[in-house]
């Protein structure tokens, strides 16, 4: 066994494999990776508020479900970055009836962005991945935005994949980010509630500021295919 940098999305960090002779896929050799966590702030690279209560699947993965891993926390206060009240994150390996299955979720209460510019109640997100006969699989079901408001604009509903809305003086802001890679031998789904990115010279935070919040990504690979990174 070794480890790997994951190619694709990358954002799971690494994987474990071992190079045997290539083999078709099956849940027997199906590994689980995967991370979840509140919220984290950056400008240009250099990080202003880390990972908040995050939980891993790893770091080289796992291939002996089932695996239940939990995270908890109270407030997280960095200003005018983010505030937030309490956050939960979960990550799961499961296997049933020949379906493997990595889940992921990160729960965050009382968001509060760019000194109130963006504020929710509660924002959720959930990633699944899952292998079975028919092949790999992803969703982002349950994934959630309550009491949402962008800019004095509420949004009443969870809004579509990857929604874009500009932040005047600022940069812009993602909503319901969804980003999935799959490939012959793999797949992952990576759920970024709110991502923001700010590209315009304000007051508050330099050029450059990132700020992602409800975070969750799962994946699985076969690990014993040669050569599929």
């Amino acid at each position: 066994m070794h480890c790997k940098q994951a190619i694709g999305l990358g954002l799971a960090g690494v994987l474990c494999l071992s190079l045997g002779s290539p083999e078709p896929a099956s849940s027997r050799n199906i590994q689980h990776f995967g991370d979840a966590y509140g919220s984290f702030a950056k400008v240009v690279g250099v990080i202003k508020s880390g990972k908040s209560f995050p939980v891993y699947l790893g770091p080289c993965g796992t291939i002996s479900p089932p695996v239940n891993l939990a995270n908890t926390g109270a407030t997280v206060s960095v200003s005018p970055y983010r505030g937030t009240g309490a956050i939960d994150t979960t990550a799961s390996a499961t296997e049933a009836s020949g379906t493997r299955t990595t889940r992921t979720s990160a729960t965050v209460h009382s968001v509060s962005l760019l000194s109130g510019l963006i504020t929710a109640s509660e924002v959720m997100a959930v990633s699944a991945t899952s292998h079975d006969a028919s092949g790999f699989h992803t969703s982002a079901a349950q994934s959630r935005l309550a009491r949402l408001v962008v800019a004095g604009v509420p949004i009443l509903l969870v809004p579509a994949p990857n929604t874009r809305i500009d932040l005047a003086g600022f940069g812009h802001v993602i909503l319901n980010e969804q980003i999935s890679n799959f490939g012959s031998a793999s797949a992952e789904l990576v759920v970024n509630m709110i991502h923001v990115v700010v590209t315009l010279s304000n007051p508050l935070v330099p050029v450059g500021t990132d700020i992602v919040v409800a975070h969750a990504e799962s994946g699985l690979v076969a690990a014993d295919i040669a050569g599929f990174l």
